[in-house]
């Protein structure tokens, strides 16, 4: 559907933008809060005040519309050019922390509800569906789900819960039938507290996200789950956070631990909240077929967005190369076709 897309596209004379990375939130999602009791369940509320995502009884965040209503996506993506978006849940509904049978109802909930609204416009959109990865065999039992779906991939955050690391080797099977399954991974990070020690109000929105990102990453190249051999088609959002840039400094301590680094063929990363300073390093790094186009809607809004698209196209490459191959190559669509 999305090669097709891209055909259409080309028949006018323009590159098809699709965004990997885009979150939303629906409406329909049942009060898991109030269900169980427990108020570290998001929840959704859209009243004469606005619309709000509520947890531990307080607000979390303050959202407007295009969390939840694909018309006033729509009407972003049309602001943007953007073509396709691949919808995930926001990282505050990766419910790592929950008992995994209530998460994995949570998740098969939340990802029937991805399902109706690729169904309501599929031409602009499909989406990753979500997994109790704190549980990886349950985690092993919902991909079947996610595939008889139709949904494009799975989105998996960095942090699993207290008890579960994502190098183990339950986790890293889940990776492989992942892959067996032929299905892209998100690689989010989502962890409520990457340093231990606290800080300053936006420590953690401003630099945690990004180490909590370079964690994970470190954690599977040290695991030597991410080879030159592996055929897993992950993404790691926001330029894979912090990791490639302290990737010299990587390769001579795995070198010393007697771990095999390399990076593997199909290892993409996104340009969410990243400038031309930032893609114009990850190229020299990385080359030209690992980077592909990841806003962070809603929340990085459209301003920001439309300027990283700018930093994109604006670089001495081969932006149709870095917009439509890589991100078809990612989801698994053959470009050719």
């Amino acid at each position: 559907m999305l090669a097709l897309a891209a055909r259409r596209m080309h028949a006018h004379g323009a590159v098809p933008l699709i965004d990997v990375h885009a979150h939303y939130l629906p409406s329909g999602l049942s009060d898991f809060a109030a269900l169980h009791d427990d108020d570290r369940w998001p929840t959704l509320v859209i009243d004469a005040d606005g619309s709000r995502i509520f947890q531990h009884g307080r607000v979390y965040r303050a959202i407007d519309e295009s969390y939840y209503s694909l018309e006033r996506r729509l009407e972003q993506m049309e602001e943007l050019g953007v073509d396709h978006q691949v919808l995930s849940p926001l990282p505050v509904s990766l419910a790592a922390w929950a008992d995994p049978l209530v998460a994995a109802e949570y998740c098969r909930e939340f990802n029937e509800l991805l399902a109706d609204a690729v169904q309501q416009y599929p031409r602009h959109f499909s989406a990753f569906g979500i997994v109790p990865l704190q549980a990886p065999e349950l985690a092993c039992e919902l991909l079947e789900e996610i595939c008889s779906l139709g949904l494009a991939g799975v989105e998996i955050g960095t942090w699993l819960g207290e008890g579960t690391r994502i190098d183990e080797g339950a986790v890293l099977r889940f990776l492989d039938a992942a892959q067996e399954a032929d299905l892209p991974v998100l690689l989010h990070p989502n962890h409520p507290q990457t340093f231990s020690s606290g800080g300053p109000p936006g420590i953690e929105l401003a630099v945690g996200v990004g180490s909590d990102t370079s964690r994970a990453l470190a954690s599977l190249f040290l695991a030597e789950a991410l080879t030159g051999e592996s055929d897993l088609r992950l993404c790691a959002v926001h330029g894979g956070g912090g990791f490639f840039w302290q990737w010299p400094r990587f390769l001579e301590v795995a070198r010393r631990v007697g771990a095999r680094c390399e990076i593997p063929p199909h290892l993409f990363v996104d340009s969410a909240g990243l400038d031309d300073l930032n893609l114009h390093y990850l190229r020299s790094l990385l080359g030209d077929d690992r980077l592909v186009f990841g806003s962070d809607l809603p929340a990085t809004g459209v301003p920001w967005s439309r300027s990283t698209i700018d930093a994109l196209r604006s670089l001495d490459w081969d932006s149709e190369l870095v917009l439509e191959r890589n991100t078809l190559t990612f989801l698994g669509r053959d470009p050719r076709v």
